[in-house]
């Protein structure tokens, strides 16, 4: 029996939980009837309407709906951290980062990482990252750190002259004070 994870609006609707087992049923275009028995290892909840689904292995979807070998690539797109000296490292060679670089590395939604990780759970899979998009992403977010940084200046420099002008009309309120005492 293979596995699958299913969506809690869907659990509840079968009346199924973890450990339960489903029979999916598919007719093909051919008029074949495929059977397919998936036990379930989990039970998610993602907020939305993807509640109502049950995910199952690629090569299990292509056995059940006959078309074995169907899917050739997939595309990814992922909002990434820009890449940094330890990402540029791991990605010539994650092997030579000590443990904690790894786990900083690893971590991090790095390109690297992202594309490292795909092809250790999907086997034989070759994972490319598109050089232009993630860079793209990367500059954009630096400008935006940019404007950030920008802004919080702007508004220091704001409040400075703005208590400086409230000392200073404070100081000219009180000038007849200040005169008598001299």
């Amino acid at each position: 029996s293979d596995q699958g994870i299913i969506g809690k609006t869907l659990a509840t609707e079968l009346g199924v939980t973890t450990g339960d087992t489903v029979t999916l049923n598919k007719t093909t275009a051919s008029g074949k009837k495929n059977e397919q028995k998936i036990t379930l290892t989990g039970v998610y909840d993602s907020g939305d309407e993807d509640n109502g689904s049950l995910y199952i292995a690629s090569s299990i979807a292509q056995v059940l709906a006959d078309l074995p070998d169907s899917v050739d690539k997939i595309e990814v797109k992922a909002l990434t951290t820009p890449e940094n000296d330890l990402a540029r490292k791991a990605a010539q060679n994650p092997s030579v980062l000590s443990q904690d670089e790894w786990e900083t590395w690893y971590c991090t939604a790095y390109p690297s990482s992202i594309a490292y990780q795909i092809e250790e759970v999907i086997p034989g899979a070759v994972a490319k990252q598109v050089r232009q998009v993630a860079a793209l992403q990367g500059n954009v977010l630096q400008k935006t750190q940019a404007v950030m940084i920008l802004m919080t200046v702007l508004s220091l420099i704001a409040a400075t002259v703005a208590v400086a002008n409230l000392m200073v009309a404070s100081i000219g309120e009180r000038s007849g004070e200040l005169a008598l005492l001299k």
